[in-house]
């Protein structure tokens, strides 16, 4: 690995940005958001001996320079542990690495949106309630991916706005898959898995969906086609239907229910999933989040259920609560427990959650 490689695209892009914030009579400008996360988890009891605590910073910077013509230069980092923590072992502040997520040029003229680079291809949701909310979904969000692709917004009068989103693309295995201060692993063409092809053999198109009498409601249907990694036996097939809602009861009140639901055909996972011909996972979540002036509580609950005609069929599920305050300087504090039932083991955790985000 060769993390330097990493420092010096970083370097690159800030040389960059630097003058052309002071460019923008020229149509030229520079945005910066950095979401700060410092969380504490304690798993207290598991069946598989997998105790103990872990307590770690999450930093996400999201860089966009605007160009003329409706261009954009995107960039999204991370600063998070790169490892697991060793089952049975307490861990602080350790494994910690810096890597490119996102880095794209886009596009944008309305209602029309083309990107080109590493991005988060869209399928199922990317985001649910609560500090475990995403324990199932953040299995199919396909990050770090490379290619290209665009969206279409087309109001339909009277009835809803329709947004169409397609991309086709690739594993990320080049230098910017590598990280920096603490060395992830490498992907290389050797590994396999669905999607980590030669070439752009993957694909993912979704379609939501805003009803103009709620246009609080989304709903999405999105679609995705892996191909077989070297030594898989076959790609992958999935669909994903979902919806999120918020409401307003009152002036201090609101309510926000969600619900994702996708089925994978011949694999077990997604980005690490396992070629399996004959095989199905189906994975739901729902939940819904209540807030209270700045008072707010999360209710999750989701199942996986993964049949594979040569074993027992498994069914996971886990169920969070949470809830937090979030203050008018913009600080959030959560604190949140989870019961887990993973490939037969269990597990309980609570923990707690600060995050803040500054914005230039």
């Amino acid at each position: 690995m060769t993390p330097p490689r990493i420092l010096t695209a970083l370097a690159v892009l800030g040389i960059t940005a630097a003058p052309l914030s002071a460019m923008a009579d020229d149509g030229i400008t520079l945005s910066v958001t950095v979401p700060v996360y410092g969380q504490y988890d304690n798993t207290y009891t598991a069946t598989d001996n997998s105790e103990g605590s872990d307590l770690y910073a999450t930093i996400e910077p999201e860089i966009i320079v605007g160009l003329p013509r409706g261009f954009s230069l995107q960039a999204g980092l991370v600063f998070e542990p790169v490892s697991d923590r060793d089952p049975g072992r307490d861990r602080a502040f350790k494994s910690h690495g810096a890597y490119v997520q996102t880095l794209q040029l886009v596009w944008e003229a309305e209602p029309f949106m083309v990107h080109a680079g590493k991005f988060t291809p869209t399928f199922g949701f990317d985001e649910t309630h609560g500090m475990y909310g995403d324990t199932f979904l953040s299995d199919y969000e396909l990050t770090e991916r490379l290619g290209f692709g665009g969206a279409v917004t087309v109001p339909i009068d009277g009835i809803a706005d329709v947004t169409l989103a397609a991309s086709l693309f690739t594993r990320d295995r080049s230098f910017l898959s590598e990280s920096t201060i603490t060395s992830r692993d490498h992907l290389r063409t050797s590994d396999g898995t669905p999607g980590n092809t030669k070439g752009l053999k993957n694909g993912a198109v979704a379609i939501d969906l805003r009803p103009a009498p709620h246009p609080e409601l989304l709903i999405r249907a999105s679609y995705l086609r892996q191909g077989k990694g070297q030594g898989d036996a076959s790609g992958q097939t999935a669909y994903g239907l979902g919806a999120t809602y918020e409401y307003a009861l009152s002036e201090d009140v609101a309510i926000a229910p969600m619900i994702d639901w996708v089925r994978a055909h011949d694999t077990i996972g997604f980005t690490d999933g396992t070629s399996t011909p004959g095989a199905r996972t189906d994975t739901i979540t729902a939940g819904g989040r209540l807030s209270y002036g700045q008072w707010f509580g999360t209710l999750t609950h989701g199942a996986r259920i993964i049949k594979d005609p040569a074993a027992p069929t498994i069914r996971d599920r886990f169920t969070q609560v949470s809830a937090g305050y979030e203050f008018d300087i913009g600080l959030a504090l959560e604190t949140g427990w989870m019961r887990l039932h993973d490939t037969g083991e269990k597990s309980s955790t609570v923990g707690v959650v600060a995050s803040y985000a500054w914005e230039f």
